[in-house]
């Protein structure tokens, strides 16, 4: 029995020396009901303790807080109407929250030291009408918070005595004006007063030098009860929006304001600032006129120079002046809910606009100019311009830039011609790609498909999957020049020994947009990646603004190739006659005959006949290509030595050979009528196999010949030429 109680009476000896050296403790509200000596005898035990927290609920606690280490407390959210005395003279408290509390100034003991050594006192959401007169203590007070009470007024002595205070928060009130003696707070820098109902400001917040935030908002102010601005050289930012200011004089002597970098005067009645200058605000950058009555803006707004955001939304501007080009660091215009019908040219020349909102406004067209915004972009090649708001519905937009804002999307003709020469090669890819290669290529994926040395090739998707990892593996002994990129000879020849269908134009077109870090390199990755998404012309990478101004670029180009051409006069009006009364009634009740519609044969027919021809005009827009590149160093060489075609003739004949003279344009039809004409061979008595052998194996024509009997270093075309009978011979 002994030892039990000398082992309890060991653990108490302990935990009361843990408890003397704790530093930071939560107690709950209901422990502190409990008898008060009991109370007493714990809080004396806490000799270190430097930070209290106090959890709901207890709304008078007891007076049993001797803590003199203590330097932070916190009461929020307990329901507290009444401090303690014991409490009240705690010596070294700096920092005590009470917020969200039922505290007013009965709340306080009288005839006590209040907390002389606090510093931040948070008394937010209580029931203050009125300041307590022992608040005037607080000689070191810096940060201070009564915001949302029910303040009418500021006790002028208590104010003048916080001499140290850097922030004071008083917004959500009921207060009409502030005290003179706020003057005294000369280390003052964030004043926050908005949501009250101020009428007028004292003359001494001119006299606050070191002012850098100040938050009038949503009161009841007019220029007239406005003082003059003169002291504040290190105001940063200042709010006045949502009262009742029609104009800014220069009595306020806002040219002081050097270092102002926000200026918000939104949500007043403001109706002309021709006459500020705007220019003396030299650090500005953002200015806030939304909701007001303004009809034009000043051009000192747009040489403020550093401007980079303005709202002007909700007034009645008419149109945008030509000055605004001056805003050479302007990053966000919004002009949203006016009536602008007219935009300038000279918006285009900022380089560095990022988002734009000319939503609900009477615009009907964008100046084609705006198409040098595409010039503006960042290192990364991504266009500058980011936003563009421009509601269908809003705005009386012309077509077809009306359907392209309710689509939200636009494809130019460039990028759908290039869309068609993808899947030109997607389907020339996936129809003539033998059987055989298609084997190689899977017994390639699967034989290498774990070794990253061999097998280095993506996995595609979509329609094009096929022709995508074909075409990857066909580059796959390339030797990249970068990255992502292979020489233009390699790129041709891959292609050209794989037959890509593509014209003269079309070769053009794709070297010219996947062009590499050089123009003697491609983009492979780019082109590869172009190939796989090729199917989905529904959506597209860029931008909508990017899509927008391609539109305008469109545009500006087709009207610059278009001759300026007159208009016909509309043809003399001339009375009809009976005569052409009855012909017309005539043609009116004419029914015309509706025409069936194709069956599935037929159409299935009518797309093979269209696949064909497509096929032949690709098949002989390539071979005028190769004539037109020849025909040149034909022409010179033919005075000095014309070529001949050479014709061995076997069979039943008299005849060894024919020359003719080589006709570059000519075909096999072409040929047959000659030797018909000249040597008196029918056509059906001729069989032909034309062989063209040339030295250059590079050549288009020598790769696209794998089935065909190739003759070595020979440049001239021959032909076999069998005749049953003997021609007669004169």
């Amino acid at each position: 029995m002994e030892k039990s109680k000398s082992l309890v009476q060991n653990k108490l000896e302990k935990l009361l020396l843990d408890c003397r050296s704790i530093q930071r403790a939560i107690v709950k509200g209901t422990s502190l009901m409990n008898k008060p000596d009991i109370v007493k005898s714990v809080f004396q035990t806490f000799e270190c303790l430097e930070y209290l927290q106090i959890t709901p609920v207890l709304s008078s606690p007891p007076d049993v807080f001797n803590c003199k280490t203590l330097l932070e407390l916190d009461l929020s959210d307990i329901g507290l109407h009444q401090i303690p005395v014991s409490m009240a003279t705690l010596p070294l408290l700096k920092t005590l929250r009470a917020s969200n509390n039922r505290l007013n100034k009965s709340s306080f003991p009288t005839e006590v030291e209040l907390w002389p050594l606090i510093e931040t006192i948070d008394f937010s959401s209580n029931h203050f009408s009125v300041l307590p007169e022992i608040f005037e203590q607080w000689k070191c007070l810096l940060y201070c918070d009564l915001s949302k009470n029910q303040l009418l007024t500021l006790n002028e002595q208590v104010v003048g005595q916080w001499k140290a205070l850097r922030t004071l928060s008083l917004h959500n009130n009921r207060l009409v004006s502030l005290p003179e003696s706020i003057q005294q707070c000369q280390k003052l820098s964030s004043l926050s007063c908005q949501y009250n109902s101020l009428v007028t400001l004292p003359h001494g917040i001119s006299q606050l030098h070191e002012l850098q935030k100040l938050t009038f908002d949503h009161n009841k102010l007019a220029w007239t009860t406005i003082p003059s601005l003169k002291g504040l050289n290190c105001l940063a930012q200042c709010t006045l929006a949502h009262n009742q200011i029609k104009s800014i004089p220069m009595e306020l002597h806002y040219e002081s304001l050097k270092a102002l970098r926000v200026c918000s005067l939104g949500h007043n009645l403001l109706r002309d600032i021709s006459n500020v200058e705007w220019t003396y605000l030299v650090a500005c950058t953002e200015v806030d006129l939304r909701q007001n009555r303004l009809v034009k803006l000043p051009t000192s707004l747009f040489q403020m120079p550093q401007l980079q955001h303005l709202n002007v939304e909700s007034n009645a501007l008419t149109y945008l002046p030509a000055e605004i080009e001056c805003a050479k660091q302007l990053i966000s215009l919004d002009v949203h809910r006016n009536q602008i019908s007219m935009l300038p040219d000279e918006l285009a020349k900022i380089s560095t606009m990022n988002q734009l909102d000319l939503s609900q406004n009477r615009i009907a067209s964008i100046p084609l100019a705006w198409r040098d915004f595409l010039l503006h972009r960042h290192s990364n090649k991504n266009i500058v311009m980011e936003m563009l708001k421009l509601d269908a519905l809003d705005n009386p937009l012309v077509s077809p830039l009306k359907e392209i804002v309710a689509k939200g999307c636009y494809k130019s003709p460039a990028a759908q011609q290039l869309t068609l020469t993808l899947i030109k090669l997607i389907d020339y890819l996936q129809k003539s790609t033998t059987k055989r290669s298609k084997v190689e290529l899977i017994t390639f994926q699967s034989l290498h498909k774990n070794d990253k040395k061999q097998y280095d090739l993506k996995v595609r998707k979509g329609q094009a999957k096929l022709a995508t990892e074909y075409l990857d593996w066909a580059f796959r002994d390339i030797c990249r020049v970068s990255a992502n990129g292979v020489d233009v000879q390699s790129f041709r020849r891959i292609l050209n020994a794989l037959g890509c269908p593509w014209t003269k134009i079309e070769w053009t077109r794709i070297m010219t947009e996947f062009e590499g870090s050089s123009s003697l390199t491609i983009n492979l990755e780019s082109f590869l990646n172009a190939i796989e998404h090729a199917h989905q012309s529904s959506s597209t990478n860029l931008a909508f603004v990017e899509q927008l101004l391609n539109y305008l670029q469109d545009t500006s180009d087709t009207m610059e190739l278009k001759p300026s051409k007159q208009q016909p006069k509309p043809p003399p009006f001339t009375p009809p006659t009976s005569q052409t009364k009855t012909s017309v009634q005539a043609t009116i009740t004419k029914e015309t005959p509706c025409k069936p519609k194709p069956t599935k044969n037929e159409m299935r027919l009518r797309e093979q006949v269209r696949r064909q021809r497509e096929r032949m005009e690709i098949l002989q827009q390539q071979l005028q290509d190769k004539l037109n590149i020849q025909q040149s160093c034909e022409v010179a060489e033919e005075s000095n030595n014309r070529r001949y075609l050479e014709i061995f003739c076997m069979g039943a004949t008299t005849l060894g050979t024919l020359k003719v003279s080589w006709q570059p344009k000519w075909t096999v039809m072409d040929l047959k009528q000659f030797i018909e004409h000249e040597y008196q061979i029918p056509q059906l008595q001729q069989v032909k196999s034309l062989f063209y052998a040339c030295a250059d194996k590079s050549s288009d024509i020598y790769r696209n010949m794998e089935k065909r009997k190739r003759l070595d270093n020979a440049d001239r075309l021959r032909s076999t030429v069998h005749a049953i009978y003997t021609p007669r011979t004169s």
